[in-house]
């Protein structure tokens, strides 16, 4: 029996010092920040994926938002339609990245629109309660 208590006692301190060290270890670095393209190009993906206007409204900037949900409910299918059908593009690449004074950044951007015609956009990305978020978005 001594020796079973023994053996436990090895392994209980073991265990513990185990737990001990795992706890001292740091912990994993967190990811880099994401930078204001990096959302830009994630949002065009959320984009492409939503299925009604709502899924997008995290994404957008409080104004755009706003803008949004003011747009009565009845309406809101037929707008987010037309959307889909406007701000289709493939091929999307950021060209330029500049931050402005506000804390805002200002991408330009090239794509292809749904006629296989180059695009060129330029997209405000505004920062909010520490996230980025799409403020203004003009594609000709």
């Amino acid at each position: 029996m001594s020796v079973l208590r023994a053996v436990s006692s090895v392994l209980v301190v073991v265990m513990l010092g185990g737990v001990v060290s795992a706890q001292q270890a740091k912990p994993p670095a967190a990811p880099a920040a994401k930078t204001a393209s990096q959302f830009y190009l994630d949002f065009r993906v959320a984009f492409d994926k939503a299925k009604k206007m709502e899924d997008l409204m995290p994404w957008v900037s409080a104004a755009q938002r706003k803008a949004m949900e003011e747009t009565p409910v009845a309406d809101r299918k037929q707008m987010f339609d037309m959307l889909k059908v406007v701000a289709a593009l493939t091929n999307v690449k950021v060209t330029k990245e500049t931050p402005q004074p506000d804390g805002s950044v200002t991408l330009l951007a090239e794509a292809t629109d749904k006629e296989k015609h180059k695009s060129t956009g330029t997209i405000q990305i505004v920062k909010e309660n520490g996230a980025w978020k799409v403020g203004v978005e003009r594609w000709q």
